[in-house]
């Protein structure tokens, strides 16, 4: 393989050789590239020949488990591991001998030492005052401008930022790529962007192919506008409009940097949300665009984020948005003297880790009727409710058994025959919870004496063995022998 490295006589035989295993996962994932590849890509880059911006490329590439670290400042702790210190030490001695004997008007070499610099963020006072003067140059094609545009907004050199910041008004080039890459420097040289984040959603809604020369890319190929676009998007000073999130839509990349764009532009980093979890009434356009960017597969894994928002399964978002039943359609109730619009996730929560007292929180959820029944039932109420990245409270158990007991209770004040619900349930089918509806059959049975045929008692022996606490539905049985026979079938159950 190193032989390949070495015969490689265009760019295009380069990457193809790096994009093949065993090097592939080292060049683009998390592994390192052995010493002797690593010396054989500075050994090209520093002959400046024909191969030598692709190998350049290619160790910039290779140094960071992302391919434009440098447009993830958030980031910046978990993409700096040490697992690619070989590799960033022979991209720094290979910018240095570059720096030096390369001929700054080839265009693919330019692009590739600007880039190089953009990933070390350690120019020379020559390189910086270099691309200063390259950023506003006339006589250069438009993607070496932008590499210049993106090393200076990279780096750290102070002599390089002194390079006109006027990007907001600057950036409306008929070329995309440097209006783009104008746009990405003046976000992190801490510009307010304002229309000109316009650009942005150009980029995302009409890609087009970042130069190769950056080594910008995958192993399946090279990236697009949009990774340049939902980067800025994830830290950027920006307007707060719908549009943004709305642009995302588009994005078809990393789920992560999704979810970093939306959290940014949407809610400002979280900022936005009730740490409980957001209603309708507490986001506006902006943050319910934002909300409905979790209804993408795309974000499917991204558990923890959807949890800040209340939300579990894809359609949860659009349930979310249209206020549909039965989680999410808003009913009043009265939080210190103020009538707020709350849905049964947040009132849920709002029992188990907030201490809303289970018997008002029911009183007000009665309004949906039946879909409460189905609610407090539903085998996903426990996934809803439950706040992510938080331990659950000592009595937690407790408190969710009393608030579905409340919704049976304020149900049935309102003339619905929860008993009658209970009978055509399913209790095999596997939306719904069998602890909850064990826990109403027991009501009944400790108001009306009813006795149970086996069937009933082994539905709710088996109900109470999915219980969060199982003690809590046995505390329920007063009748010694309907409690002995229940035990029975929970043993049997367990053998």
């Amino acid at each position: 393989m190193v032989n390949v490295i070495s015969r490689a006589s265009t760019a295009d035989e380069l990457w193809t050789a790096l994009s093949k295993e065993p090097y592939a996962r080292a060049t683009f994932v998390e592994d390192v590239l052995p010493k002797q590849l690593l010396a054989s890509l500075v050994e090209v880059a520093n002959e400046g020949g024909p191969v030598a911006a692709a190998a350049l490329s290619a160790l910039g590439r290779a140094s960071a488990f992302d391919p434009l670290p440098f447009l993830l400042p958030h980031r910046a702790a978990n993409l700096d591991h040490s697992v690619k210190a070989p590799v960033k030490k022979a991209l720094l001695q290979a910018l240095a001998v570059a720096s030096e004997r390369w001929d700054r008007n080839d265009a693919e070499q330019a692009e590739a030492l600007a880039l190089a610099v953009a990933r070390t963020r350690k120019p020379t006072d020559d390189l910086a005052a270099w691309l200063a003067e390259l950023a506003v140059a006339g006589d250069v094609r438009p993607s070496l401008r932008a590499a210049a545009w993106l090393a200076i907004g990279a780096t750290t050199s102070t002599l390089a930022k002194r390079a006109p910041r006027a990007f907001v008004e600057r950036a409306r080039s008929e070329e995309r790529i440097e209006a783009l890459a104008r746009v990405a420097a003046g976000a992190l040289l801490g510009d307010s962007l304002g229309d000109a984040s316009t650009i942005l959603v150009h980029a995302l809604e009409q890609p087009f192919e970042l130069p190769a020369a950056w080594g910008i890319r995958w192993q399946d190929g090279v990236e697009t506008s949009q990774a340049i676009a939902v980067r800025v998007l994830s830290f950027a000073k920006l307007p707060r409009t719908p549009r943004l999130p709305v642009a995302l839509r588009s994005y078809d990349g990393a789920g992560y940097l999704l979810k970093d764009a939306a959290y940014h532009v949407a809610f400002d980093d979280g900022a936005r949300l009730n740490p409980i979890c957001p209603t309708f009434e507490e986001l506006d356009e902006t943050g319910l665009a934002g909300v409905a960017l979790f209804a993408t597969p795309r974000l499917a894994t991204e558990w923890t984020a959807k949890s800040e928002l209340g939300i579990h399964k894809e359609e949860d978002a659009r349930s979310f948005v249209d206020r549909s039943p039965p989680f999410y359609r808003p009913v009043a109730l009265e939080v210190e003297g103020v009538t707020r619009q709350w849905h049964f996730v947040r009132v849920g929560r709002e029992v188990l880790h907030n201490g809303l007292d289970p018997a008002i929180a029911a009183g007000a959820l009665a309004e949906l009727g039946v879909q409460l029944f189905h609610a407090v039932t539903s085998s996903r109420r426990r996934m809803l409710l439950a706040l992510s990245g938080t331990r659950s409270a000592p009595d937690a158990a407790e408190r969710e058994l009393a608030l579905t007991l409340a919704s049976f209770r304020a149900l049935e004040e309102r003339g619905l025959d929860v008993t009658a619900l209970v009978d055509r349930a399913d209790w095999a089918s596997p939306d719904l919870d069998p602890a909850a509806l064990a826990a109403a059959a027991l009501e009944h049975h400790s108001r009306c004496g009813e006795p149970f045929d086996a069937a009933r008692r082994a539905q709710i022996a088996r109900g109470i063995s999915k219980a969060r606490k199982r003690a809590l539905l046995l505390a329920m049985i007063d009748d010694p022998s309907l409690r002995a026979g229940i035990e029975a079938d929970l043993a049997e159950l367990e053998r």
